[in-house]
C-alpha cells in the first residue's frame, strides 16, 4: 500500500505539470495573437489534465482489475483529446486567420473532450463505490477519533495507527469532478447596468420618499455661551427597510436626477410647520429650519406649494427659516417674488455654503436674511491668521450689526468653543454641542415654565456702537469661570 502511495504522488506531481503548461499555453496563446481564446475551452482543458492525473492515481490503487481496465481506456481516449489539443495549439504562427481555425479545431475537440470526461467520471464513480466498500470491511470495530488531536500526540492511543492515504484522495477528486461539472454548464449572463445593491437602493429610496416615510431629526444650533437651543434644523432620514436609514448626503441626489425633490421638499416645509405648531406650546423662541435646493426653487409649482402652506399657517410662519445655499441665493431665490410675499409672514432665510465672503450685510438684511452660517474651521483659521485673512472677524461683526447672526458650523471640538465666543459668534453647531435627535423625543422633553419671549417677525434694529456687554468684559468673565 505505502509503495501505491508513492507512486501515486509521483503521478500527482505529473499531473500538476501538465496543468500548468496548459495554463502556460493558454496565457501565451492570448497574448500572441489578436483573438480572444475561449477562456471557458482552457478552463475544460484544465481541468481535464488535473483530472487525468486524479484518475491515475486510483489506476494504480484500483484492486478491481475491471475497472481499473475502464478506467485506463477512458484515460487514454482522454490524453489522446488533449494532445491533438496541445498540437493544434502548438501550431499557431501569429497569423490571425490561422489562430481563428485553429480555435475553432479546438473547440470541436473539446466539445468532444467534454463527453470523454462524463464517461471518466461515471467510471470513476463506481470506482469510488469499491473503494469504500472495501474501506468498511478493513475498518476496526471500535472506530478511533482523531479530531482535536494533529502531530505525534494524535496516534499516541494503544492500537491507534495513522488513516490510510488513500481514501484522502477521494475528496480531492470529488472537488474536481464538481468543478469540472460547472465548467460545462453555460455562464449566467452579466448583470446589466442597473444589477446590484446599489439599484435596490436607489429604488428604495424613490419608494420611501414617494410614501412618506421619514425618520424626521432635528439637530440644534445652540446660542453661545448658554448653549440654550435657538433653531432646530431638519434632518430628515428615509427609511430603507432593512433597519439602517439613509442619510440626505445619500438619497438627495437621487431623488434629484428622478425630479422628485420638489415634492419631497415640499412635504419637508409642511413637517417643518407642523412641528412649529407643537413647539410653540413649549418653547417661546425657537425657529425651525428646513434647507431647500435649487431644483425646488426653479419650479413654479413647488413655489405657489410653499406660499400656499405658509399662508396657512401664519401663526406660526415667524418661526419657519428657510435655509439656502449662496450659489442658489444669486441665482434664483434673490429675485424671487415669492419670497418677497412670505417674508410678510415673518418668514427668515439662512445663506450656507459660503464661498464668497464678500457680502453686503445690509441689502441681505432687507431681503430677510437673519443667518449666515459659517464653517468652524473656517473661522478658526482666520482667528489665527493676521492680515487679510483676519477680514472674516470683521464681517462676524458687520452681519451682527445688520442684525444677522453667524452660525458657526460643524463645531467638533469644544477647546474651540470660547475662541468662537471670544470674537463674537453668537451661535453654533456641530458634534460637540448636540446631536441630530428625533423630533418625536424633542418634543416630549418638559415644557419649560420660563415666560416665553417675544419672536418678532422682522430683525432687531441693531445696537448703538457702545451698547452692551464690551468684548473685553466678556474675555474676564470666561476667564473667571475657567
Amino acid at each position: 500500500m505505502r509503495g501505491t502511495a508513492d507512486g501515486a504522488g509521483s503521478l500527482g506531481a505529473a499531473a500538476a505539470g501538465g496543468l500548468a503548461l496548459v495554463c502556460i499555453v493558454g496565457l501565451a496563446l492570448h497574448v500572441a495573437t489578436p483573438v480572444e481564446v475561449d477562456a471557458g475551452a482552457l478552463a475544460l482543458a484544465a481541468a481535464a489534465a488535473a483530472l487525468i492525473g486524479l484518475a491515475s492515481v486510483q489506476r494504480h490503487a484500483a484492486h478491481s482489475r475491471g475497472q481499473q481496465e475502464k478506467v485506463s481506456e477512458e484515460l487514454d481516449l482522454l490524453s489522446h483529446t488533449l494532445l491533438r489539443i496541445e498540437a493544434s495549439l502548438a501550431a499557431l504562427d501569429g497569423s490571425e486567420t490561422k489562430a481563428k481555425s485553429t480555435l475553432n479545431d479546438v473547440a470541436g475537440d473539446v466539445h468532444s473532450l467534454s463527453q470523454v470526461v462524463k464517461s471518466l467520471a461515471e467510471a470513476m464513480a463506481a470506482q469510488d463505490r469499491e473503494l469504500g466498500a472495501l474501506k468498511l470491511r478493513n475498518q476496526p470495530e471500535t472506530p478511533l477519533s482523531y479530531r482535536g488531536l494533529s502531530g505525534p500526540e494524535a496516534y499516541s492511543v494503544p492500537g491507534a495507527s495513522p488513516p490510510s492515504m488513500l481514501p484522502s484522495f477521494i475528496p480531492a477528486r470529488e472537488a474536481a469532478t464538481a468543478a469540472l461539472s460547472e465548467s460545462l454548464v453555460p455562464p449566467p449572463p452579466p448583470p446589466g447596468p442597473l444589477a446590484g445593491t446599489r439599484s435596490d437602493s436607489k429604488a428604495a429610496m424613490l419608494a420611501a420618499a414617494a410614501a412618506g416615510e421619514i425618520d424626521l431629526h432635528v439637530r440644534p444650533v445652540v446660542n453661545l455661551p448658554q448653549r440654550r437651543e435657538r433653531i432646530h434644523e431638519l434632518y430628515p432620514l428615509l427609511q430603507s427597510g432593512s433597519g439602517e436609514p439613509f442619510l440626505p448626503a445619500e438619497y438627495l441626489p437621487v431623488l434629484q436626477r428622478a425630479g422628485r425633490l420638489p415634492d419631497f421638499e415640499a412635504g419637508l416645509v409642511a413637517r417643518a410647520l407642523v412641528f412649529a405648531h407643537r413647539l410653540a406650546t413649549m418653547d417661546g423662541d425657537g425657529r425651525v429650519s428646513v434647507a431647500l435646493s435649487g431644483a425646488s426653487l426653479s419650479d413654479q409649482g413647488f413655489l405657489r406649494r410653499l406660499e400656499a402652506l405658509v399662508e396657512d399657517h401664519q401663526a406660526v410662519g415667524r418661526r419657519l427659516v428657510i435655509e439656502i445655499d449662496q450659489g442658489v441665493w444669486r441665482e434664483v431665490a434673490a429675485e424671487l417674488d415669492v419670497f418677497a410675499r412670505i417674508r410678510r409672514s415673518g418668514v427668515g432665510f439662512a445663506l450656507s455654503g459660503i464661498t464668497d465672503e464678500n457680502l453686503n450685510p445690509p441689502a441681505l438684511a432687507r431681503l430677510g436674511v437673519r443667518y449666515v452660517k459659517l464653517a468652524a474651521e473656517r473661522l478658526m483659521a482666520a482667528i489665527a491668521a493676521e492680515g487679510p485673512e483676519a477680514d472674516i472677524v470683521t464681517l462676524v461683526a458687520a452681519l451682527s450689526r445688520s442684525g444677522i447672526e453667524v452660525v458657526a458650523a460643524g463645531v467638533e471640538d469644544e477647546v474651540i468653543v470660547p475662541e468662537l465666543i471670544d470674537v463674537g459668534v453668537p451661535l453654533a453647531q456641530g458634534l460637540a454641542l448636540g446631536l441630530p435627535t428625533p423630533a418625536e423625543a424633542v418634543l416630549d422633553q418638559p415644557r419649560r415654565t420660563s415666560r416665553p419671549a417675544k419672536v418678532s417677525a422682522e430683525p432687531e434694529p441693531p445696537k448703538p456702537d457702545g451698547s452692551g456687554p464690551s468684548q473685553g468684559s466678556l474675555r474676564d468673565f470666561l476667564r473667571r469661570a475657567g
